[in-house]
């Protein structure tokens, strides 16, 4: 039996969705997938966790593309201080609505949180000129593919496994 496969864009989504929104890991499960196609809500976590790793750990690769979406995006919020990677702790959420929200509770997963933060802040102020939720996610989508197509791999594991022997 073969297992769900999840896009990029499909993560992308799921990370908008997570941060956005009050929905648990577990909820986020419930509400998107369909009795025949499960994914675990484990899964989930370590898909976005390892996103955020991988933004993390090549920065250097995506911070231009980060610079330049947030720039694109910005007049719909106008302050872009504190967002990108090197200040991120003093981030201050522009008034509108579909800020992410930082849930996670120890300080590598936080760092991993605001990453994909810097990722996902543009679409949440593209949504406030664009009522329609899809319009918006595809505009979006075409540079975050750009930004993402650097990193190597998209994608990195949060457990690395054991060495044996």
């Amino acid at each position: 039996m073969g297992g769900t496969t999840l896009t990029l864009q499909a993560l992308n989504f799921i990370v908008y969705a997570y941060s956005t929104s009050t929905l648990t890991w577990r909820d986020m499960v419930e509400k998107f997938c369909t009795e025949m196609d499960r994914i675990a809500h484990s899964t989930l976590y370590k898909a976005v966790h390892g996103l955020g790793k991988s933004l993390l750990t090549q920065a250097n690769k995506v911070q231009e593309g980060l610079r330049k979406l947030h720039a694109t995006y910005a007049h719909a919020s106008g302050d872009l201080s504190g967002v990108l990677f090197g200040n991120a702790s003093a981030v201050t959420a522009p008034p509108i609505s579909g800020i992410p929200l930082l849930k996670a509770r120890l300080p590598h997963t936080h760092a991993r949180e605001k990453a994909l933060h810097a990722l996902i802040l543009p679409l949440s102020w593209l949504r406030s000129s664009e009522p329609v939720f899809l319009r918006a996610f595809f505009v979006f989508i075409k540079p975050v593919r750009l930004i993402q197509s650097a990193l190597s791999p998209p994608i990195r594991k949060l457990y690395p496994r054991p060495q044996y022997g």
